[in-house]
């Protein structure tokens, strides 16, 4: 292994670690919120059912990823936590299942294992990915802003941040390399990680293209690639979501519940005017919005218009399967209506934090995003561990 991706380990070590120590030491500086906490809970293994510190590394959706590791998805659930379920994706559980069965941990410890090692792999993929394009100065910022970003707890928390995020990167990483049917399987392990994986097709589709188009401009024939099929490994992409969506029929009879039980988080079937609403009606009301809530968020919406006005900067400056990418994370979760999460789903926008790394070149700016993205962490992940929502 190159030695910068040592550096690179002890960096996630060194920085992860701070947040852990900080948040253990520092527990008691807000209330727990044990009305969150007992309402929201989903008690699933009672025997070991707890909120210590460690615990509550799994609040929220991650006890949702806890219950299908550990119960599995059963056959339509009449009750809501139950249903609820079927709206996480199957590969983290699995391999949370798979993980503490091989060795002895629980599911929450191989969760927090898993988390930790694909953050690894992903800040190492982002940075091959980066400096394959772009000077090393700006992979290493770029590196230090995902580390420090306002939602990195769930880099590290029983969620599927770190999983997906590797999952996407390495998909590009491989399209770049012009490694088709590589591209095409973490493409395909990305949409059985999360639904924001089927968004990979079309990015990937026109790095395809531009692929096809330097052999022209190299003057030979693209004819060759194309009866070789590598194409098709893009296809994988839809073919992962579509294996989900299969299972989730013979164990529901709806081979869309898992999208239709997003209605149960707040979410409106998705539509484009919905986004002009979201965005319309937020802005409008903004003073009147709490400044962090479920529904209602004066940060989730602030963090989304911060990275809506970064995409312009893009244009020329990065490659354009990166800006579509960029902009579908947004558009996606916005066309359900509601700006939940948004902080966290943004946070896997390596295209947002390589633009970043660019602005970052600039001095006081990247004083003042790290300085931003530290205070924000530090009191998002505090709250997190003591059971208020933050995404």
């Amino acid at each position: 292994m190159p030695k910068k991706y040592y550096h690179l380990i002890m960096l996630f070590l060194v920085v992860k670690g701070a947040l852990l120590l900080f948040l253990f030491l520092g527990n008691d500086l807000i209330p727990f919120s044990r009305q969150d906490y007992d309402f929201n809970a989903y008690h699933f293994d009672k025997e070991r059912c707890s909120n210590s510190f460690f615990d509550n590394l799994a609040a929220w959706d991650g006890q949702y990823y806890l219950k299908n590791a550990v119960e599995g998805y059963v056959p339509m659930p009449e009750t809501g936590p139950d249903r609820r379920a079927y709206a996480m994706f199957p590969l983290y559980p699995l391999l949370i299942r798979g993980f503490s069965s091989v060795l002895p941990v629980s599911p929450l410890a191989a969760g927090i294992t898993i988390s930790s090692f694909f953050s690894i792999l992903g800040l190492i993929y982002v940075h091959k990915l980066i400096v394959l394009d772009h000077e090393e100065e700006t992979a290493d910022r770029s590196i230090f802003y995902l580390l420090v970003c306002p939602a990195a707890i769930f880099f590290t928390a029983a969620y599927t941040e770190s999983l997906f995020f590797f999952l996407s990167v390495a998909a590009f990483y491989h399209a770049l390399r012009r490694r088709w049917w590589i591209c095409g399987a973490f493409g395909l392990l990305s949409a059985l990680s999360r639904p924001q994986g089927i968004l990979l097709f079309i990015p990937l589709a026109v790095e395809y293209a531009v692929y096809l188009r330097d052999l022209r401009r190299e003057g030979m024939s693209y004819c060759s690639a194309l009866k070789r099929g590598d194409v098709l490994g893009i296809f994988l992409i839809p073919a992962g979501l579509m294996t989900y969506l299969v299972f989730a029929y013979f164990q529901t009879g709806d081979i869309l519940f898992p999208v239709e039980i997003q209605k149960a988080f707040g979410r409106r079937p998705s539509g484009i005017q919905n986004i002009f609403r979201v965005m319309t009606d937020n802005l409008v009301d903004f003073r009147q919005l709490p400044a962090h809530g479920y529904l209602h968020s004066k940060l989730d919406f602030s963090f989304t218009i911060f990275f809506l006005l970064l995409l312009p900067f893009m244009i020329r400056k990065i490659r354009i399967s990166y800006a579509l990418y960029a902009l579908s994370l947004i558009m996606l979760p916005l066309s359900t209506g509601v700006t939940v999460a948004m902080t966290r789903y943004l946070s896997i926008s390596f295209p947002h934090f390589l633009m970043l790394g660019i602005l970052g070149r600039n001095r006081s700016a990247d004083i003042a995003l790290k300085l931003i993205f530290l205070i924000l962490m530090s009191i998002l992940s505090l709250g997190f561990v003591n059971w208020y929502w933050i995404g």
